[in-house]
């Protein structure tokens, strides 16, 4: 059954293809632009869905590469690490109320015997976790006279080095660790952080590259492929 078109005018009820009412003659209103309007209002609705859509999907995407980025500012933020004291990331959260009778307790310990390098290494390595570079690096020197071959004691003290700003005589001291034990893990990392954030892209990678074949499932390890991936990208 056919749907009919009221006429606004006389109120009778004409066949849906009529154009002028039978009764009255009047114009009737055209069934056909109401249908083409109403396409047209879907084709608006579509087209709205289609965007909304290109805009969620343009968020989710920004979403992604911020999460990328922040990734890789977290690769490129990776610090050194000591072999005997802790980071400087981590020492922070670990420093306990009573550090400084700790090192008081070693003063003591030191004081009758000066040439106590275990003693002098403590006290240097609790000074390092205080962030006291300075410190920690004058017990460090005192330990090396005694124990001049000892690679992690230089390789804790180019970490204080580096802190301080002296990047060179990090490099100097943990090279030096390196000629007395060459597969030495930290010494590698640490070379390659040092030479990296130097600029020095290719010393870096050839020291990650010695770590990764030595210790390939290290935690450095995998500090050191994120780092090497960063560097090619950037290339």
């Amino acid at each position: 059954m056919g749907i009919s078109v009221i006429c606004k005018k006389c109120g009778a009820e004409n066949d849906d293809n009529a154009r002028y009412c039978s009764q009255c003659g009047s114009k009737l209103p055209v069934r056909g632009k109401q249908r083409i309007n109403a396409k047209n209002s879907v084709k608006t609705k579509f087209v709205i869905n289609s965007q909304l859509i290109v805009v969620i999907a343009f968020i989710i995407a920004l979403i992604i590469v911020l999460l990328i980025l922040q990734d890789n500012r977290n690769i490129l933020e990776s610090r050194l690490i000591g072999a005997g004291a802790q980071t400087d990331h981590e020492h922070q959260a670990s420093i306990s109320p009573g550090a400084m009778e700790e090192i008081q307790r070693l003063k003591n310990k030191l004081s009758e015997n000066e040439h106590d390098v275990e003693t002098l290494i403590s006290l240097g390595n609790s000074y390092f976790d205080l962030g006291r570079y300075d410190e920690a690096v004058g017990y460090y020197n005192h330990a090396l006279e005694h124990d001049i071959q000892n690679a992690n004691v230089l390789i804790d003290m180019g970490v204080a080095y580096y802190n301080l700003g002296q990047s060179d005589q990090a490099v100097l001291l943990m090279e030096k660790a390196l000629e007395i034990e060459p597969g030495h893990q930290q010494g590698l990392y640490n070379l390659g952080i040092v030479n990296y954030n130097d600029k020095k892209n290719e010393k870096a990678v050839f020291y990650w590259n010695k770590l990764i074949e030595l210790y390939p499932d290290s935690r450095e390890t995998q500090n050191a492929r994120n780092l090497i991936k960063q560097i090619r990208n950037e290339q």
